[in-house]
C-alpha cells in the first residue's frame, strides 16, 4: 500500500474517531458533526452523485436532494400520499436530472419509477409483486446498465436488469434468492455481479444469466443484511449477517468473520479516493464503524454523533466528506482530515504541482507545476508525469521530452490510447530524480 496512504488513512479514522487519542497531527480537534438537513423528512436511504454533487435522500413520501451549490434541500415529495416511499434510488452519470427510484406501495408491494426532469414528474415503469426495491446498482462501464432487487417477506423478490436507464426493467432468473438486500458490481468486470439475501451471498459472472453460490464460510442459517465490494480490489468484499461482519479476499470463494462485536449492519460505503477506507452503519444499536484496512479490523466511531436510528451512510465523490443519515433528524456530515505533514509539502528545490484549472472538469484540464530551479538538461529527461485512477493504474503518462522543458500539459480525460476514461477522482504525479509529488484530479461527464 502506498505510503502516503496509510498515513491519510490512519489519521482519516482518527478524525472520525477522536477519542483514541488526544492529539494527532493533522488532525483538528474542532472537527465536529454538522447537521445539514433536511428536518422535515423521515430518510429511508442516500445517495451521492459525484458527477453532479448532488445529494439524494430517500424518504416515505418521495424523495429530496441537496445541490452542494445551492445548499438547500429540494423536496420530491407527496406529504401524507401512502405508497411513495423511496427505499433506493440512483442517477445517470451522462444525464443530469435522471432519477431512477425503487419504491414500496401502501400494499406492501413494489415498483421503478424513473424521472427525466429531477422528480418534477415521474414514470411508473415496473410493478413488482415482489415486496419493496431495496438497492439499484449501475454498471460502471455501460451508464445505461442497472440492476435493482426487492425485498419480500411474503412472496419472492424481483431482480431486475434494465439496459435503458431504467425506461424499461427485465427480470432475471435463478437467483437463488427468494428476498434480496443488496447489489455489489465488480468495477474491472461489470458482468460479475453480487447479490446478498436469504441465500447469503450469489455471483453471476455473465451479467445476470447465471448465478451460483459465493458463500463458503457464511453460516447457512443466517441471511446477509449487506454486501459491498473494494473498487479498488474487487477480489476484497464486506457482508453482514447476524454474526457480525465477514470478509473475502477471493471473489467470494471463501469468507472470513472479521468482527463479531458489532452486528446487523445495514450498509457499507468505500471511500472512492482511498478504497482502504471503508465504513458502515449498524442497528441493534446503532453504530458507525470504520476500517482503513480494507475491512480487517473495525473501530466503534459512533463517538459524539448527534443523529439518532442511523439509516445509510455515504462519501463524498473525493473522499474528503462522510455523510450519515439518521431516519428522523436529517443527514449529518464530517469532513475527513487527510493531515499530511509539513514534511510532505514539497520544497522549493522539489517537483511542485500547482493547482490544476479548471478541477473539476469535464472537457479538459491544465495540469501545472514547477520543476526545480537549476534542473540541468540530464535531469529533465528524467522528468515524468503521469494520470492514475483510484485503484492505482496508469491511465495517461507524457514523456520528458514534453514535461522537462515546460510548466504544463493538458489532460482532455483521454487514456493512452486516446479512449475516454469515465467520471471520477484521478491522482496526477509528477516524478524527477527520486522526488515525487501528487495532486487530485475529478472527472466529471
Amino acid at each position: 500500500m502506498n505510503s502516503k496512504f496509510v498515513k491519510i488513512s490512519s489519521i482519516i479514522l482518527l478524525s472520525l474517531c477522536p477519542g483514541i487519542v488526544q492529539t494527532v497531527s493533522g488532525f483538528s480537534s474542532d472537527d465536529e458533526w454538522v447537521s445539514i438537513g433536511p428536518s422535515d423528512a423521515m430518510i429511508m436511504c442516500l445517495h451521492m452523485d459525484t458527477t453532479n454533487n448532488i445529494l439524494f435522500a430517500g424518504t416515505v413520501f418521495g424523495f429530496q436532494y441537496y445541490p452542494f451549490a445551492s445548499g438547500e434541500w429540494i423536496q420530491r415529495e407527496d406529504v401524507g400520499w401512502m405508497g411513495r416511499e423511496v427505499l433506493s434510488l440512483a442517477t445517470c452519470s451522462s444525464l443530469p436530472g435522471w432519477i431512477i427510484t425503487g419504491r414500496e406501495n401502501a400494499f406492501w408491494k413494489g415498483y421503478m419509477e424513473y424521472s427525466e426532469d429531477w422528480g418534477i414528474t415521474n414514470t411508473n415503469t415496473y410493478m413488482s409483486e415482489g415486496g419493496q426495491f431495496v438497492d439499484i446498482q449501475n454498471d460502471p462501464d455501460e451508464p445505461d446498465t442497472y440492476y435493482a432487487c426487492a425485498w419480500s417477506d411474503i412472496t419472492p423478490g424481483d431482480l431486475l436488469k434494465s439496459i435503458d436507464r431504467g425506461m424499461t426493467w427485465s427480470p432475471l432468473t435463478n437467483y437463488l434468492h427468494t428476498f434480496m438486500t443488496e447489489i455489489a458490481i465488480d468495477p474491472d468486470n461489470p458482468d460479475t455481479v453480487y447479490v446478498s439475501g436469504n441465500a447469503l451471498v450469489t455471483r453471476s459472472t455473465d451479467g445476470g444469466a447465471t448465478w451460483t453460490q459465493a458463500s463458503s464460510g457464511l453460516p447457512g442459517n443466517l441471511g446477509v443484511y449487506c454486501v459491498a465490494i473494494n473498487p479498488g480490489n474487487p477480489q476484497i468484499l464486506v457482508a453482514s449477517n447476524d454474526n457480525g461482519i465477514y470478509r473475502t479476499v477471493d471473489g467470494g470463494d471463501s469468507w472470513t468473520l472479521v468482527n463479531s462485536e458489532d452486528s446487523d449492519c445495514q450498509h457499507f460505503a468505500f471511500n472512492p479516493v482511498n478504497p482502504n477506507i471503508v465504513v458502515c452503519v449498524t442497528f441493534s444499536p446503532y453504530r458507525l464503524l470504520v476500517s482503513v484496512d480494507s475491512g480487517l479490523i473495525w473501530e466503534d466511531c459512533t463517538g459524539d454523533y448527534p443523529g439518532e436510528s442511523m439509516i445509510d451512510v455515504a462519501f463524498s465523490g473525493d473522499g474528503d466528506s462522510l455523510y450519515v443519515a439518521s431516519i428522523y433528524s436529517g443527514v449529518y456530515t464530517r469532513q475527513l482530515t487527510t493531515g499530511i505533514e509539513d514534511d510532505d509539502v514539497p520544497q522549493p528545490d522539489c517537483c511542485t504541482l500547482l493547482q490544476s484549472s479548471p478541477n473539476p472538469f469535464r472537457l479538459s484540464t491544465e495540469i501545472r507545476y514547477l520543476l526545480p530551479e537549476g534542473i540541468n538538461s540530464n535531469q529533465r529527461s528524467a522528468v515524468s508525469l503521469a494520470i492514475y485512477n483510484t485503484a492505482g493504474r496508469l491511465i495517461r503518462h507524457w514523456e520528458s521530452s514534453v514535461v522537462g522543458f515546460s510548466n504544463h500539459v493538458t489532460w482532455d480525460g483521454t487514456d493512452d490510447s486516446s479512449r475516454e476514461v469515465p467520471a471520477g477522482v484521478y491522482f496526477v504525479r509528477l516524478s524527477s530524480s527520486g522526488e515525487n509529488a501528487v495532486g487530485k484530479l475529478i472527472l466529471l461527464r
